[in-house]
């Protein structure tokens, strides 16, 4: 396999992005639908949570509950959140499991990885920037000292 010009570069970088424009965001009705389909892309929630790229944010729709992924950047901040929702009595007994199910598809859209590739591969935890989708910037992660 030769390796890929900057030209080629660019060029798959604006084909992804007119893919992405193309194609309408998808809402899963539950956590298995999201994960049967997290190769398709622009999602828009899963269940009753629903995400919102322009801000950057994921919300439970009849919970009014809102978690901000400019904040989750650390493999503690994500599992911080992800307890917090686990312990409420008032979110519905599935709301973990369609929440971890969309920020999968979120973090394959927005990063090209899994959410364990971007948080924390192999067990190296790493510090997440997350861009702005509509801005087709990329992802430099760094790892925590």
């Amino acid at each position: 396999m030769e390796p890929r010009t900057f030209a080629d570069l660019a060029k798959q970088a604006q084909l992804e992005q007119l893919e992405r424009e193309a194609y309408p965001r998808r809402h899963w009705t539950n956590s298995h639908e999201a994960y049967q389909e997290s190769h398709t892309r622009l999602t828009a929630g899963v269940g009753q949570w629903k995400y919102d790229p322009e801000f950057l944010t994921v919300t439970h729709m009849t919970k009014d509950y809102g978690i901000d992924l400019k904040e989750l950047t650390t493999p503690a901040k994500l599992l911080d959140n992800l307890l917090q929702v686990a312990k409420t009595t008032w979110l519905p007994d599935k709301a973990l499991e369609e929440l971890v199910a969309l920020l999968m598809t979120i973090s394959r859209e927005v990063f090209r990885k899994g959410l364990q590739g971007v948080f924390c591969p192999s067990g190296t935890s790493r510090t997440v920037q997350w861009p702005h989708v509509q801005e087709g910037t990329t992802n430099e992660d760094k790892e925590t000292q």
